[in-house]
């Protein structure tokens, strides 16, 4: 299975991703460099780049940056992949950052051959995500690394956050880049609703809630949720998640506690 991890600084990070191949058994991962500043303009339209450059201060035009370049790094591999002439064919993508678990490689096995004897129309299968515990059903099934015995889980539904580790199909691929192709305008045009004459950062348009997500800030993986909430995009869960995000295993945080995303939801427990 083809896989791509991807990375701004893709040459520092090469041995370390190298040992993950290695040690995980992906021979076929290949890192890339994702798309920076210098690319967004091969990728987002013109008139939306224009429009944050005329309006927002230095400070919220790295963040949107950043946000963009995610945005055009997920569909530049999607729009190469979904161009596979074979139609059973999968992928895995993979941020840079991304923690692999011990059992990744088996669990993620597992999950597939349960996806593709189960439900053959699948689109993404998620080996980590966050959001997630509110799913409309959930499934055991057999790894194989524990003999038959079921400790792995799949759930769809739910509003699954988080692109940091995907397998994606060839269906599910041409798809989601179709879903994704309008994003760059109108995150544009929510952040500009939401700028404040002379804030460095594009903010909430209260500010009685510091705490909250500002819309320059939200990237496409919230509309990716929406499409899996709706049904327009088939996706499934892993339980437990086999590649997390940095955040997720920090000492204070509720996830590694054990109390917030990592924590089994309640339909994997009957």
């Amino acid at each position: 299975m083809p896989a791509r991890a991807q990375a701004l600084d893709a040459r520092g990070r090469r041995d370390h991703w190298r040992s993950l191949a290695q040690q995980h058994g992906l021979p076929s991962l290949v890192l890339e460099p994702a798309v920076g500043p210098a690319e967004l303009p091969q990728h987002v339209p013109a008139s939306v780049l224009q429009s944050l450059n005329a309006t927002l201060l230095p400070g919220a035009l790295k963040i949107c940056a950043k946000v963009l370049g995610i945005w055009a790094t997920n569909q530049r591999f999607l729009a190469a992949f979904a161009a596979t002439t074979r139609p059973n064919a999968t992928a895995i993508f993979f941020e840079d950052d991304a923690i692999l678990q011990p059992s990744f490689c088996a669990d993620t096995m597992a999950a597939l051959r349960a996806l593709q004897s189960s439900s053959p129309s699948w689109h993404l299968l998620l080996p980590g995500h966050c959001g997630g515990t509110r799913v409309r059903n959930c499934t055991r099934i057999a790894s194989s690394r524990e003999e038959g015995q079921a400790r792995l889980w799949l759930s769809s539904g739910g509003y699954p956050m988080c692109t940091h580790a995907y397998v994606v199909s060839a269906l599910g691929a041409s798809r989601l880049h179709s879903l994704l192709a309008g994003w760059p305008r109108r995150y544009a045009e929510k952040v500009l609703r939401n700028a404040r004459p002379g804030w460095e950062k594009a903010g909430v348009a209260s500010s009685k809630r510091p705490t909250k997500k500002r819309p320059v800030d939200i990237g496409h993986d919230v509309l990716v949720a929406q499409l899996i909430h709706t049904g327009k995009v088939e996706a499934h869960q892993m339980w437990p998640q086999v590649a997390l995000q940095p955040w997720m295993v920090a000492p204070k945080s509720a996830v590694a506690r054990g109390t917030a995303d990592m924590k089994l939801p309640r339909e994997c427990k009957r």
